[in-house]
């Protein structure tokens, strides 16, 4: 009888304790329009338009800590005692919509070739199975010595589906008789990235700031400015990015 009261004492007393993680939920808003020209020695211009309206949510789980730096680049990153680095063990799902369009008219491959290039990315796919997208790669890093932390933003992608579509619209009349043609090889792109399209910027890859001693909340929302790629070597193509993320230490 004794021993039947002491059982589910002594399982009460040998049970793993849960695993401490960082945690947040997150959204990253991508969205902007505008219009750039630049002239061309022969009197024509070249022009990009473009329309970017992208939205992200999920959840950042780093569940894994280790001694010494996760990101590469860090000075004296095998230092153990400097440096606790903590990652995500698996991949978490990820919601993502885009409804993006982008066109340039200018010479294609040739300048007597003139053409009207339009591209268009929509996630999820229209016409391909519901599958959620993934969030990948994230890294949180603490300096002890320095009191800051650095975090390696997530890759975020999704199935969708993409269109380049080249429209001959001036040139000679070998170049006038081609039929709209697709650049692309495929309608699908299996993994579409959340900042396709978009100059990489260094602000959004790696977040850093001061930690607070014995911190168990890092607040991470903050505003970006992106720009969208294009061929022309004048004009800036902004759009304006905001993540709301907070990662909360748990238990």
């Amino acid at each position: 009888m004794l021993l039947t009261l002491l059982v589910p004492v002594l399982l009460q007393s040998t049970a793993a304790a849960p695993p401490s993680s960082w945690v947040g939920d997150f959204t990253l808003t991508i969205t902007g329009s505008g219009k750039i020209q630049e002239p061309l020695s022969n009197g024509r211009t070249m022009s990009v338009t473009w329309k970017v309206d992208r939205v992200a949510t999920g959840r950042i789980v780093l569940d894994r800590s280790f001694k010494g730096a996760g990101i590469a680049g860090a000075s004296n990153s095998r230092d153990t005692l400097r440096y606790e680095s903590w990652i995500a063990n698996t991949r978490q799902p990820l919601t993502m919509q885009v409804r993006d369009s982008g066109t340039y008219a200018g010479p294609a491959g040739s300048p007597r070739n003139i053409a009207l290039d339009v591209a268009r990315y929509t996630c999820p796919a229209k016409d391909a199975p519901e599958r959620p997208g993934q969030v990948r790669s994230a890294i949180l890093q603490f300096d002890r010595e320095l009191g800051s932390y650095a975090f390696e933003a997530p890759r975020l992608f999704s199935r969708c589906e993409t269109s380049y579509l080249r429209t001959p619209t001036s040139g000679p009349p070998e170049w006038m008789a081609r039929a709209p043609f697709d650049l692309a090889a495929g309608p699908i792109e299996l993994e579409f990235e959340m900042v396709h399209k978009l100059v990489p910027l260094e602000s959004w890859r790696l977040m850093t700031g001061p930690l607070p001693p014995d911190a168990r909340e890092l607040v991470l929302s903050r505003r970006f400015t992106f720009q969208w790629m294009h061929p022309l070597s004048a004009g800036t193509a902004p759009v304006q990015a905001e993540l709301q993320l907070v990662l909360r230490r748990a238990p």
